[in-house]
């Protein structure tokens, strides 16, 4: 399985089982990360930069939520 095929089922997987807000939201940003990792023959910090960056921004079309709302977004942006 590659990265990027285990990131999407990891997603699938938190959207169907996690109930509420958070399968979403966690779904959605493991599926996004796997997207932005594309085909690279590595996970480097580049790759990680990009993917991370992609999952905080499917978090953020999702719920709206920005730093200092008091959420995850408090420690992905700066992260990102």
């Amino acid at each position: 399985m590659t990265v990027p095929q285990g990131l999407d089922m990891l997603g699938q997987v938190l959207l169907a089982e996690i109930g509420g807000a958070m399968g979403p939201l966690y779904g959605s940003f493991f599926i996004d990360m796997g997207t932005a990792c594309g085909d690279a023959p590595a996970v480097d910090k580049e790759v990680f930069g990009k993917m991370l960056k992609a999952g905080v921004a499917a978090m953020q079309d999702l719920g709206g939520a920005k730093v200092g709302d008091k959420t995850m977004m408090d420690a992905l942006v700066p992260a990102s």
